[in-house]
């Protein structure tokens, strides 16, 4: 890569995204702080706009458990929360229209339910009478009637295998490892409900799986997005209309399955207030891999004309993530659209002229918003505020005046001091612009340069979002902490992650573009003096572990890494999964053919093929119900080679952290790990004294393998710069798919 080439800039106040100052309090922002955040969920503004619901969550290491708290309060200045009398599990809270009601989902009693909560009175009444769960529910317009979806009980394919009976036949195509490890239940059907005023529930039936509804602004209608059931193992969508009177079904927009891996999806459905017309989004899919990765096409579809898709009606495409985005049409003109923009949350506008950009009421340069939800008027509106150095809060606006904060739930929070939070670019190997994260010791500390952990983050469509402490609603990795204690985080977009546009949102493979693109930030900071060469250590979560352990294969120059929820080896991931998604996912994904026609790029790409010759110590972290199996290779074959390594699996854990007890424990473990590679310190409590003996023995092993015997320390400055060198330029070469010595 050329020197000329490196484009690297921290803008760090002057480009807007600010650094947090020291609080009025004086102190860090700690570990324990992690658990201090307060959450807000279920946001729901009440019609006329002069009353929000919430909850406050917040992870509780004492008791082991999430505390939810239910409130209400007035939009208008001044206003406090009162406490709501709803049971601890009441979530999906939704305002009865022009009712002083707040319903909600609630399941104390064996099987969810609907409910509504008379703010008043201060009394509950039960609403639903399923057998099943309720698993969604929308109130008509004026509040009279009530759709909701039921989910039916099944039993795992694991508890069925560890029970005596008969054989039990397998269809390959859609199961996998995950069904066999864990109780990984695939839900029956759900179905469709109508609750009249005055009348019974009855069923309506819809040719395939729900996925969404929404109903008309008069209540005669209801639109829906389903899979259709002659598509019963895919992810393709279609849209329909039901006659809420008739109960007669209405496709409108059905998927399309075409010859050549290629199928054409439609979503959506929200109607155009005082109108029979509704939003239609289309996404014509060719990489399953990168379908968080949407440029999708949107038109108005009226339900009173009959109508196809001949291309001529659709606007311009504009790329539009996640897939499950909140849109808001105000006007046939006027559409509002809760997408993500460049990593960061934003309400965007979307026109009848083709226009599709932030909208500048809500346009906070260093803030993402979210869970915006409109009075309805449109003329009061509540979001969610937050950034990587702000806790999240509720703002208020309204059409005659400024956004206003409404809540406090973080103001201690809000105290603590933060790292420095900057956007850095440089160019890639083929000169792509790339950007990414940077987390740097506050001003006071030592360096730079300053010791560096680049974080590679899964998905690998979602970007690291500008939000508070994001890593703790996936895996406890705690950047701040880390970045507070001098050693600096760095988080690149690589190619493959979406929200800054179609050119970084799709790589030609799974590994060419996007290890140069974390290589090429690497170096990018060392030689701007930001990286000290000699103390790089590196982590990665899901498809990040996976890529982050190949990245440490092919470039030589890390001390310590930590992986969570990654897959050791391409083989054992495509043996082990099912055939739907080896199709649609790995064998699109890697760009050849399945792996039993071509298995050399799917060995090239299986880190535990490539370690004979790297040198890092490496901390291995999984939940016992997800890819704890996946993940044994990288482990065992570092002990092979005589690499420095610990795996631990989380008992009863997914593939994201939801305990507060293995939040704190894996949160710690990390902590420790990377202060005592990259730093040499240790914490000097009692409880981690074999801890600490067991690494202290694994690097006096590593420094006499390194150096051989002779007394030249590995991580020295003239060491550091020939194995940076040499490795930095066999990456170069490894990462565009070609065999090579360092791969």
């Amino acid at each position: 890569m050329r020197a000329g080439a490196i484009g690297c800039f921290l803008l760090f106040c002057a480009a807007g995204i600010h650094a947090n100052t020291l609080g009025s309090a004086g102190l860090d922002f700690s570990l324990q702080d992690y658990f201090e955040v307060n959450r807000i969920k279920d946001v729901s503004l009440s019609s006329d706009g002069s009353r929000v619901a919430y909850v406050v969550e917040r992870q509780r290491v004492q008791g082991n458990n999430v505390s939810r708290v239910a409130y209400i309060q007035q939009t208008t200045a001044g206003s406090s929360p009162v406490v709501a009398r709803t049971p601890p599990d009441a979530h999906g809270l939704a305002w009865i229209a022009h009712k002083g009601e707040l319903a909600f989902l609630s399941g104390q009693a064996g099987v969810t339910h609907v409910f509504a909560y008379d703010t008043q009175s201060e009394e509950t009444r039960q609403l639903t009478q399923s057998e099943d769960d309720v698993i969604d529910f929308r109130f008509a317009p004026r509040g009279g009637a009530i759709a909701y979806l039921t989910a039916p009980g099944s039993e795992s394919l694991y508890d069925r295998l560890r029970r005596k009976g008969p054989g039990i036949l397998i269809d390959t195509d859609v199961v996998g490892i995950a069904d066999m490890v864990e109780p990984n239940v695939r839900p029956a059907p759900s179905a469709l409900w109508l609750l009249l005023p005055g009348r019974r529930p009855q069923q309506v039936d819809v040719p395939g799986e729900l996925r969404s509804f929404h109903w008309s602004p008069d209540a005669e209608a209801l639109s829906v997005t389903y899979t259709p059931a002659s598509m019963p193992v895919t992810r393709r969508t279609s849209v329909g209309v039901i006659d809420v009177q008739t109960k007669r079904f209405t496709p409108v927009a059905t998927a399309v399955s075409i010859p050549g891996n290629r199928e054409i999806s439609y979503f959506g459905g929200e109607w155009i207030p005082g109108t029979r017309s509704f939003v239609v989004r289309r996404v014509d899919e060719t990489n399953s891999w990168l379908r968080g990765a949407l440029q999708p096409r949107m038109t108005i579809v009226n339900t009173l004309r009959s109508w196809r898709d001949t291309g001529a009606h659709w606007w311009a495409a504009q790329e539009m993530y996640p897939l499950d985005v909140s849109v808001y049409p105000r006007s046939s003109r006027t559409i509002y659209v809760e997408a993500r923009h460049r990593a960061i949350d934003k309400l965007m506008t979307w026109t009848s002229d083709d226009i599709y950009v932030p909208d500048p009421l809500f346009d906070f340069p260093d803030s993402s918003t979210r869970s915006f939800r409109f009075s309805e008027d449109f003329r009061t509106v509540v979001f969610i505020k937050e950034s990587l150095t702000d806790p999240p809060e509720l703002y208020v606006r309204s059409t005659t005046g400024s956004s206003r904060r409404l809540t406090g739930v973080n103001v201690d929070i809000a105290r603590r001091r933060l790292p420095k939070i900057s956007v850095i670019t440089w160019r890639s190997q083929d000169d792509i612009e790339i950007s990414g994260w940077l987390m740097a010791p506050p001003d006071g500390a030592t360096g730079p340069p300053w010791p560096l952990l680049t974080y590679v983050h899964g998905g690998p469509s979602s970007p690291f979002p500008g939000r508070f402490a994001p890593s703790t609603s996936v895996w406890p990795y705690p950047f701040e902490v880390l970045a507070l204690n001098g050693v600096a985080v760095f988080i690149p977009q690589y190619r493959g992650t979406k929200t800054f546009g179609g050119e970084r949102g799709y790589p030609k493979s799974m590994d060419a573009e996007p290890v140069d693109d974390v290589v090429s930030g690497i170096q990018a900071l060392v030689r701007r003096g930001i990286a000290d060469r000699a103390r790089l250590g590196i982590a990665g979560h899901s498809h990040g572990a996976w890529l982050g352990a190949i990245v440490a294969t092919r470039m030589n120059v890390f001390r310590a890494g930590s992986f969570a929820e990654g897959w050791s080896n391409q083989a054992v991931l495509f043996e082990t999964h099912d055939g739907q998604l080896n199709r649609e996912v790995h064998q699109r994904g890697i760009g050849e053919l399945s792996f039993y026609e071509e298995p050399r790029r799917y060995l090239e790409m299986s880190p535990d093929l490539h370690m004979k010759n790297i040198s890092l110590a490496a901390l291995f972290e999984s939940g016992s119900g997800a890819a704890a199996v996946q993940m044994l290779g990288m482990p065992k074959a570092m002990r092979h080679f005589g690499l420095p390594s610990e795996f631990v699996i989380y008992p009863a854990t997914g593939h994201t952290v939801t305990t507060p007890s293995v939040q704190q424990e894996s949160s710690e473990r990390n902590f420790d790990w990377f202060r005592f590679w990259l730093l040499g310190k240790e914490d000097p409590g009692v409880t981690k004294r074999t801890q600490y003996m067991r690494w202290r023995e694994m690097r006096s092993v590593r420094t006499q393998s390194e150096t051989g015997g002779s007394q030249e320390d590995p991580s020295s400055e003239s060491s550091a710069n020939r194995i940076f060198n040499k490795a930095s330029t066999a990456a170069s070469g490894a990462s565009c798919g070609q065999a090579s010595a360092s791969c």
